[in-house]
């Protein structure tokens, strides 16, 4: 049995002269959201998207940084499978951005 995985995140947008950035790292605080009932708190140490221009052909490009920790016990297996879905994140990056063109 593997407990659920939470994360209380603060989000952040920067929208620079020549790129854009989302910044989201974890925040500790329990008097803010409870952790949920049956549920592990991880803990996002730093993660990042840049929205730049390819300096090669002039194209978007979006970086994608993280750094988490999940806490507590997670087989390899189902680490790996769940990992596979963080591109749902730049899919949703990418899709906000193309709505403000």
């Amino acid at each position: 049995f593997v407990s659920d995985r939470e994360f209380l995140l603060l989000r952040k947008r920067y929208d620079l002269r020549d790129k854009k950035v989302w910044l989201c790292v974890s925040i500790d605080n329990t008097e803010l959201k409870p952790v949920g009932k049956g549920n592990v708190r991880g803990n996002m140490t730093f993660q990042a998207y840049i929205l730049d221009k390819d300096p090669a052909n002039n194209e978007d490009r979006l970086t994608f940084i993280v750094h988490a920790d999940p806490c507590g016990s997670i087989p390899a297996m189902i680490y790996n499978s769940v990992a596979t879905n963080q591109g749902n994140g730049a899919r949703k990056i990418r899709d906000d951005v193309m709505k403000e063109k």
